[in-house]
């Protein structure tokens, strides 16, 4: 049986880290770099980089937004163990190739595909079908849903179950839905049209947007997703992968994180005092407590 992956998603602005909600509203959180280290030392499943500076950074173009991200996803593969995935500004195969020269195994084509869906198949060509991830952000107006592309600026006339079995005929390996209603809202995955992408499906789907609990990714896993992906959870809460990875671990076959045992952490960070904040503590008990040995 294949193991479902929970997978932690970084957004990088052309200069830091950030939290979205509903692709509108981004806050700085610190050094992306930073935080892709500690997701090294978690033992994650994957991890998601996606670049949205080509669409809120009026500072950089694309060509030195895309040159800047591979820099980044340069440095974050350095003794990274984890499958490195990589989206954001590729509408290219020479786009593509460069940001797996810098260090991805695999790749987000989303925007770029509603005008030449031939990148798709192009890519899967060169690199496999398991390498090309099919990526679609979804609203829903009134009953319908919609697929839009541009971080979510621009609607596409298209219905994204349909879409979605397109990019899976293209060459897709992987097909990744976003609701933009329910980004950094924290109110769970968008249910339904997880549900409704998911049937028609052959290859396995990535659900991204509003998870707050272990339960939130229990519920997506039991639809039909093969991986349950978050972003601004894993920023604001310590520990929180392996925490909720060892509660779903109860219910659902995922792979064990074995770098260390969350629970022991745990308790010997309850049984300290210290005066630094919570988070500062636990990195140092990670550090001195032989469990990353």
């Amino acid at each position: 049986m294949t193991n479902i992956r929970l997978t932690p998603v970084l957004l990088w602005d052309g200069s830091h880290q950030v939290l979205s909600r509903n692709f509108k509203f981004h806050q700085k959180t610190g050094n992306l770099i930073d935080f892709a280290g500690r997701l090294k030392v978690w033992d994650v499943d994957e991890i998601i980089v996606l670049n949205i500076a080509p669409y809120y950074n009026s500072n950089l173009d694309k060509i030195e937004s895309h040159k800047k991200f591979c820099e980044v996803i340069s440095e974050i593969s350095q003794d990274c163990f984890a499958p490195l995935i990589a989206g954001g500004g590729l509408n290219s195969v020479s786009s593509i190739d460069d940001i797996i020269h810098a260090g991805a195994d695999r790749v987000i084509i989303n925007s770029a595909a509603y005008s030449n869906l031939e990148l798709v198949t192009q890519a899967a060509k060169v690199l496999g079908s398991q390498a090309i991830i099919g990526g679609i952000d979804v609203r829903k107006e009134g009953t319908a849903f919609k697929t839009y592309s541009n971080a979510g600026t621009e609607e596409q006339s298209l219905n994204p179950v349909d879409w979605a079995v397109t990019l899976q005929e293209a060459g897709a390996g992987e097909i990744l839905v976003q609701s933009i209603d329910q980004d950094g809202l924290g109110n769970g995955y968008d249910l339904e049209i997880i549900e409704k992408i998911r049937i028609p499906l052959e290859v396995p789907i990535v659900a991204l947007g509003g998870a707050r609990s272990s339960n939130d990714f229990k519920r997506v896993i039991e639809i039909g997703a093969s991986s349950a992906a978050a972003s601004n959870l894993f920023v604001f809460n310590e520990l929180s992968y392996p925490k909720i990875k060892t509660e779903l671990s109860q219910s659902c076959n995922t792979r064990h994180c074995s770098l260390f045992d969350f629970h022991a952490v745990r308790q010997k960070a309850n049984q300290e005092s210290t005066t630094e904040s919570q988070e500062r503590s636990l990195w140092s008990l990670l550090d001195n407590s032989g469990l990353m040995e």
